[in-house]
């Protein structure tokens, strides 16, 4: 069903969190009771007959094969329906996803876990167009460890940056940068990376190699306190810094039902037991009927 279908594109647009605005996310702008839902007697029907639960099972797996398609992940899906009919009109009260080993755009996550906030969501199919009827808010909560960083800056999207980074002229190399690292120790980001520069490095490869803690500015996570290792080259920070900003494996970009107002934010983000913790909301606003 192409309701079933939109919701996976939901739960992949929560599980890319990055930031697009400045607005608060709470249970506030939840629809408030009563719920246009089924009660009494149709309800009851659907629950003796059984199928709210098959409907419902039918939709779990479809999302599931759909998350599974995308991200090459196994995820749980469980949706928590008011009725057989509400579910085919797009209605329900909740909808949760959770999965372990995802990799999303090269960035490997240990645990995915995702929730929407509201008790009462609807969803309108016109043609191949789907929107919400109602706002639509939801909570994510992601695991990263320091197998997932190593694994990250190994991956073929990091080269690719890398290598679009690069700048020479006539066959001399101008600027270059190649072989990053990161792990987590310490409760702190490790990343190492060489380079090569004339106005940096002299010429000569140099390594770099420092360490840093992860905040949270205008709901994007950013490196913050970034400080160079005792067996790191001897650097400029200055000159180096805007080249480990831009490989912040966190900074995504993501459009959510072209809906205007959409926001997916980052809320908090702690380096915990050696491992990064991040927390979020998805606010998509109910468009007019």
């Amino acid at each position: 069903m192409k309701m079933f279908k939109f919701l996976s594109g939901i739960i992949l647009s929560i599980l890319f969190f990055m930031p697009q605005a400045n607005a608060a996310c709470d249970s506030s702008l939840c629809p408030m009771p009563p719920y246009p839902v089924s009660s009494g007697v149709p309800l009851a029907l659907s629950n003796i007959t059984g199928t709210n639960f098959i409907l419902t099972k039918i939709g779990e797996l479809s999302l599931q094969r759909q998350l599974s398609k995308e991200l090459g992940a196994n995820f749980n899906v469980e949706i928590y329906p008011y009725g057989a009919k509400d579910l085919l009109d797009g209605k329900f009260r909740k909808i949760t996803a959770d999965a372990d080993n995802v990799v999303i755009d090269g960035l490997h996550i240990t645990s995915i876990r995702s929730a929407s906030v509201c008790e009462y969501n609807h969803f309108i199919t016109q043609g191949d167009d789907v929107y919400t009827a109602e706002n639509f808010l939801s909570k994510f909560d992601v695991v990263i460890t320091s197998n997932d960083m190593q694994r990250t800056f190994a991956s073929s999207k990091y080269k690719s940056m890398l290598e679009n980074m690069k700048m020479s002229f006539n066959n001399f190399i101008l600027f270059k940068v190649f072989d990053p690292a990161a792990y987590i120790a310490n409760n702190r980001l490790n990343l190492s990376l060489k380079i090569i520069s004339p106005l940096i490095s002299a010429g000569n490869v140099k390594t770099v190699d420092l360490n840093m803690g992860l905040g949270v500015y205008d709901g994007k996570i950013q490196f913050t306190d970034v400080k160079l290792n005792q067996k790191s080259a001897n650097i400029n920070m200055n000159a180096i810094l805007p080249i480990v900003n831009k490989l912040n494996p966190f900074m995504y970009e993501t459009d959510i039902l072209k809906t205007k107002g959409s926001i997916v934010r980052v809320r908090d983000v702690q380096i915990v037991n050696n491992e990064i913790h991040i927390t979020g909301n998805v606010f998509i606003p109910k468009r007019s009927i």
